[in-house]
């Protein structure tokens, strides 16, 4: 009860409070519940034509305060009774801020209210400027990143209010991105924005936003302004409490008040700070490098198709546009296909291809298919690339192969290398072109020895007296061709160790001329002579039998038996005596051992 009556005081209190705000309250009751300053305002700035008939009436949305007075008299009465203490003066604080405002916004006495035609209503003080947050990304490729670093600062200089906020500035390095964060105000952002882009060789990306926030800007801070009028009369009541009961409730919506007060603070005081200082965040790209690298070619050889590749790179940090890659073929090279997306010139026996954006660190692999078609000189090509856009190092935009051809004629030989005179001998011969490129007029030479004389040979070979010489010729031996040919020759001579020389040649000069020549040496045997029949020997006469002879025989034999038999009884002996003898001890010590435990 006790702590009923002092709510009652407090109420009572607060009433006196809403009596002198009466018209606040009538129009808050008009609207159907409490809305905030701006809102009113707002609604009062267009009064309709209807109202310019009551002179001393204040119209609110088609409402007059004086047709609702006499309804909320009676409700602010019982509002006053049901409400609890932070309400009523929540409430109050809102009516007298309305009915401040309705006042400054009403027409002078004797005003119909209405505008001068063809006129426009002034701006009050409650209309809020527009409170807009700028925000932008500048990427840009730099010529030179100290220099571009040191001339965006000099431009931030001058500017009044901007400043570098963070800056992250790496070496002038290709793979590396640099950025640095600008805060500039708000009404030198265009041109500040205009300066910085003109110190790039190349603007990549330029992405500007704005966001308005005058609503919520305008409503926080109503609200921050409410809440800071609420937190004063909650103070003027707190000094008027009577009881540390009354006190402490009091302090307490104080405590609540407050919270929001500095929370509202803290958001008003974020959104100032964005809508003054537009934020614009630079990346800095230095020049990327374009770089084109030939594929080695490996296991070529003439009228053979083979692959040329080239690889095309980004080396940076920004798209290269408009990458065009050419490869000018020798004129012996005949195109024969390339990778998708390519354009060949027959006239300049070109291939082309068109990127149409390169990625930062990206590559791509471009390769042309040829036949090689020609007279064994060396074949070349150069590939060149290029982009629209800043390229840091024209000097690896090139790349050149050059595909050189040679000869390497290869002979061996198989055949026996023993003959007897008179007899014939036979040989294989193995030849074969191991180079990349066309042997021409190639010429196999056997050549025979003085006293070996020409039988046949096999193919084309034929044989030339004058030299003694069997040749083998071929117009043209391709690369990887060989053959295999072989002859027969008689040995006329009588003995002796001759030898045989091969060789092949060609017009062309041979890489290795170790295996353009090989040698067999041959031994000759003589013929053998006529063989004459052995003279058998005579058969010896038996002797005539000796009984004594025989005897004696025997007695020699048996003697030299009973001699085995007494050497071995005494090899035995000898080996056996020991073994024996230590066999009796070991046998005699368990005996004696079996007996002491019998006894036991």
């Amino acid at each position: 009860m006790r702590q009923h009556g002092h709510r009652g005081v407090t109420l009572r209190r607060c009433r006196a409070g809403l009596a002198a705000l009466a018209i606040g309250a009538l129009t808050l009751g008009a609207c159907g519940e409490a809305e905030t300053v701006e809102k009113m305002v707002m609604a009062s700035e267009a009064p309709p034509a209807a109202a310019t008939a009551a002179p001393q009436a204040v119209v609110i949305g088609e409402v007059q305060v004086e047709k609702v007075v006499t309804q909320e008299v009676v409700k602010e009465v019982e509002f006053a009774r049901e409400v609890s203490v932070e309400k009523v003066v929540t409430q109050e604080v809102i009516r007298e801020a309305v009915v401040e405002k309705l006042v400054t916004a009403a027409p002078a006495a004797g005003s119909s209210g209405a505008l001068p035609e063809g006129a426009r209503a002034a701006p009050t003080a409650l209309v809020a400027e527009r409170h807009i947050i700028r925000t932008g990304t500048l990427s840009m490729v730099v010529n030179d990143l100290p220099d571009a670093v040191t001339q965006i600062r000099e431009v931030v200089a001058r500017i009044p209010g901007a400043f570098i906020a963070s800056s992250n500035v790496q070496r002038d390095d290709p793979d590396r991105t640099s950025t640095m964060t600008v805060r500039i105000p708000s009404e030198s952002f265009d041109p500040a924005l205009t300066a910085l882009r003109g110190i790039g060789a190349e603007v990549v990306d330029e992405d500007i936003s704005s966001q308005d926030v005058t609503e919520q800007y305008t409503d926080l801070a109503a609200r921050l302004r409410n809440a800071k009028v609420t937190e004063q009369r909650l103070l003027d009541i707190l000094g008027r409490a009577k009881d540390v009961e009354e006190t402490l409730e009091v302090e307490a919506e104080v405590a609540k008040v407050r919270e929001r007060v500095e929370l509202m603070q803290g958001q008003l005081n974020v959104l100032t700070n964005q809508t003054t200082l537009a934020t614009l965040v630079m990346q800095l790209h230095t020049v990327a490098d374009l770089i084109l690298e030939r594929d080695p070619v490996r296991n070529f050889q003439m009228h053979g198709q083979t692959l040329l590749g080239l690889t095309v790179y980004n080396q940076g940090t920004v798209d290269l546009a408009e990458v065009e890659v050419v490869d000018r073929l020798d004129p012996d090279m005949i195109f024969v296909n390339a990778t998708e997306g390519y354009a060949f010139d027959d006239d300049s026996n070109t291939v082309s291809w068109t990127i149409d954006r390169l990625g930062p660190g990206q590559s791509v692999s471009l390769r042309t298919e040829v036949r090689l078609e020609g007279d064994g000189r060396a074949m070349q090509a150069r590939a060149e690339v290029s982009t629209t856009s800043p390229e840091r190092d024209p000097g690896n935009n090139s790349a050149d192969t050059e595909l050189r051809f040679h000869v390497d004629l290869a002979v061996a030989k198989d055949g026996g290398t023993v003959v007897t005179s008179g007899d014939e001998i036979s040989y294989s011969v193995d030849f074969r072109n191991l180079g990349n490129a066309d042997a021409r007029n190639v010429r196999l030479e056997e050549r025979l020895p003085e006293g070996m004389a020409f039988v046949r040979a096999s193919g084309a070979g034929r044989h030339d007296a004058t030299r003694n010489t069997i040749v083998w010729e071929y117009p043209r031996l391709g690369p990887g061709f060989g053959d295999r040919v072989s002859y027969v020759a008689r040995v006329d001579t009588d003995s002796g160790h001759p030898r045989v020389d091969t060789t092949i040649s060609s017009d062309e000069t041979d890489r290795v001329e170790v295996d353009n020549m090989t040698n067999t040496f041959l031994t000759v045997l003589p013929e053998p002579e006529e063989e004459m029949e052995p003279t058998p020997e005579p058969t010896p006469e038996p002797e005539p039998w000796d009984p004594g002879a025989a005897a004696r025989e025997s007695a020699d034999r048996l003697g030299r038996f009973g001699q085995w038999v007494s050497d071995t009884v005494v090899t035995v002996g000898i080996i056996g005596g020991p073994i024996v003898a230590v066999l009796g001890v070991i046998g005699g010590a368990a005996y004696a051992i079996r007996r002491r435990l019998t006894r036991t």
